[in-house]
């Protein structure tokens, strides 16, 4: 049975969508903008890191066993049937979440450890 737990994005890249990072990142892990799209699409996995690591993991009253949640994040969540299968299905539904946010122009996803991620017009 599928669950409707994941927010699909369309076939489309990041390109076009400018994602800023407002506070300067730690030297390791800044990377040069690129034409390729691929240094947004960096910050966004970055932020969903940042806020896996925020996250609630607990059991459910569900065949898939345990839920990961993050405060203030509405309407994204992972399932596994462990306490890292979750996290990690957590992790990529965000960087779907994020992604589609920003595609929508959304303003409203929260800042996570100082990634901040906008639309600029």
């Amino acid at each position: 049975m599928k669950r409707g737990r994941r927010i699909d994005t369309p076939g489309e890249s990041l390109q076009g969508v400018a994602v800023v990072d407002i506070e300067p990142a730690p030297e390791s892990d800044s990377e040069p903008a690129t034409d390729d799209g691929t240094a947004p699409e960096r910050l966004v996995e970055r932020w969903a890191e940042a806020a896996v690591s925020h996250a609630t993991v607990r059991t459910i009253n569900d065949p898939a066993g345990l839920l990961a949640t993050v405060a203030g994040i509405d309407g994204a969540w992972g399932f596994g049937q462990s306490e890292d299968e979750a996290l990690e299905d957590l992790r990529s539904v965000l960087v779907d979440w994020a992604s589609l946010k920003l595609e929508d122009g959304d303003d409203d996803i929260p800042a996570m450890e100082g990634v901040h991620l906008v639309t600029a017009l």
